[in-house]
């Protein structure tokens, strides 16, 4: 086989599967090398940098796709996504999302990450336009329903923001 990238992808994901993180880390970074100008490889390795909570190799590996394929939705939602994650202003995080808003707004994911970035960082009118606009291709109920996006909590940026209160009002879907 001349490119190999494939293979390693799927090395690394059987041991992901194994419980073999040393493993599937090495497998990752080789389809990189493997395959400098690809998408799916240094996507997921991005990915899987920022899960351990290494955002700056994360952020390193993700500009440089993003650098090369600017309308690629998935790397720029998870550069958002680790920015976010690293302590950078949700701002910076919306730019970064807009290079490909016009790719992305047809995927559940990127819909659900840009409003919410939107919503945490204020700007509600600009938020509820996102999802209105979404609402516009009619994404399965399952993908439409699922939380694509849970900001960080300030005090511990591995940990996910959690909420407290006591429920007002139940309705059908929805709670206050």
């Amino acid at each position: 086989v001349r490119v190999r990238d494939s293979l390693w992808l799927v090395s690394s994901n059987i041991q992901k599967w194994l419980g073999d993180e040393p493993s599937h880390l090495n497998a990752l970074e080789r389809a990189v090398r493997e395959n400098s100008g690809g998408i799916i490889a240094p996507y997921l390795l991005g990915r899987a940098y920022r899960k351990r909570g290494e955002f700056k190799k994360a952020l390193e590996i993700l500009k440089e796709v993003i650098a090369k394929h600017p309308n690629e939705f998935r790397p720029c939602v998870e550069y958002a996504a680790t920015l976010v994650d690293a302590g950078e202003p949700y701002s910076k995080a919306i730019a970064v999302l807009n290079l490909s808003k016009t790719f992305g707004m047809s995927d559940p994911r990127y819909v659900g990450t840009l409003a919410g970035m939107l919503f945490m960082n204020g700007d509600f009118t600009e938020a509820v336009k996102v999802f209105e606009e979404s609402a516009r291709n009619e994404f399965p109920a399952i993908e439409a329903q699922t939380i694509q996006f849970r900001p960080p909590d300030t005090q511990d940026i591995l940990k996910r923001r959690r909420l407290e209160g006591k429920v007002a009002t139940v309705k059908a879907g929805y709670a206050f």
